[in-house]
């Protein structure tokens, strides 16, 4: 099984780094979390990939966290895709996304699969991907609200547990979720960085990957973790 970053910029654009992407295989397709701007972009460099993707986690409503998300449905319909896609969202991004998605005649009646936009809600997330997944509500959209909010999410691939943290209000939004964890995969924009992996180094973590920065904030050496790079790819 492997991981691939298809973009580990943050919501600034950068000339190296795409908007927030990352795909994880699985026993039924892909998963991919997140679907920034520059997604279809790095598939075509990889297009064996595309087709794979089963299932899709939007984290929250910020643009650089799914603005890809349009141009990857329009290529799948240019490429006759025919297996079902599903798409899971806060609750306050579902209407208004269908509803815009139809405008810009990307939903069911206009494409060749089925497109079905599900909310992303607390706890399990059944995903027909195959994997064991897990979100919950963290504070970097400083609200209460599952409809509005911005979520993290554990998944299971190849027995092996890894956190993806989207954007974070604080480093103490993964507190309870960290034992037992393989892997974390870290935003590294709305966070003290140092701090967080100081924080971190108390549980048995194999590997940190930063992500979510540009190229100046991430220059590709860190002592404690790995610095993400576009179109890298981890084995599981």
């Amino acid at each position: 099984m492997k991981i691939r970053f298809l973009g580990t910029g943050s919501g600034y654009p950068d000339p190296v780094r795409m908007c927030s992407s990352l795909i994880v295989e699985g026993k039924h397709g892909s998963l991919l979390l997140d679907a920034g701007e520059g997604l279809s972009h790095r598939l075509a460099q990889k297009p064996e990939w595309s087709q794979q993707i089963s299932s899709i986690i939007i984290t929250h409503r910020h643009v650089d966290h799914h603005s890809g998300l349009p141009l990857f449905l329009q290529r799948e319909e240019l490429d006759n895709r025919r297996k079902p896609l599903e798409i899971f969202m806060p609750g306050g991004m579902k209407d208004t996304y269908e509803n815009w998605l139809k405008m810009v005649h990307l939903y069911n009646d206009e494409l060749p699969y089925e497109l079905n936009l599900k909310i992303l809600n607390k706890g399990n997330v059944p995903v027909k991907s195959g994997h064991d997944v897990y979100s919950w509500l963290n504070t970097h959209l400083h609200t209460e609200s599952e409809s509005e909010g911005s979520f993290s999410v554990l998944f299971t691939v190849n027995s092996k547990k890894w956190i993806y943290s989207s954007d974070l209000g604080s480093i103490e939004d993964l507190d309870g979720h960290l034992d037992n964890v393989n892997g974390v995969i870290l935003e590294s924009t709305h966070i003290d960085v140092e701090e967080s992996l100081a924080r971190l180094a108390r549980y048995a973590i194999e590997t940190i990957y930063l992500t979510h920065g540009n190229t100046d904030s991430l220059p590709g050496v860190h002592s404690k973790a790995i610095i993400a790079e576009d179109n890298m790819v981890m084995e599981c």
